[in-house]
């Protein structure tokens, strides 16, 4: 889940054999179900749903400017879409398993996230 989650009331919906986070009206996040289908229905609170599952939310971007070397870091990770780039400023897409790099909503790069999970999405300039 996302941070601005944490210690927020969320829905969890079961549909078959996933689990469906939803927070704001907005799906936040899909997962295994792990309560077997037997037990669901003894569950505190728990009642049928009559709504379908509501759209996914927008993935969180950052704005990042290129170093001189073409680099530069989202996350504690450094990301080398080449020096060609140097000098722009581009928007990457946070996504749960890789960042998109994009230019002017052309796609530059993919990289493949890297440990922990986002958790922070405002940056202090130094």
């Amino acid at each position: 889940m996302q941070s601005q989650e944490i210690g927020k009331r969320v829905i969890l919906r079961f549909e078959g054999s996933m689990m469906y986070v939803v927070h704001a009206g907005l799906l936040v996040k899909t997962l295994p179900a792990p309560i077997p289908h037997q037990r669901r229905a003894r569950l505190t609170g728990a009642r049928v749903s009559t709504t379908p599952v509501p759209p996914p939310s927008q993935p969180r971007r950052a704005i990042r400017r290129f170093g001189a070397g073409g680099t530069f870091v989202v996350a504690r990770q450094k990301l080398r879409p080449g020096l060609a780039h140097a000098g722009k400023t581009v928007t990457v897409v946070i996504e749960e398993t890789c960042f998109r790099v994009l230019d002017c909503e052309v796609e530059i790069s993919t990289h493949l996230r890297k440990g922990d999970p986002v958790t922070r999405y405002r940056a202090d300039a130094r």
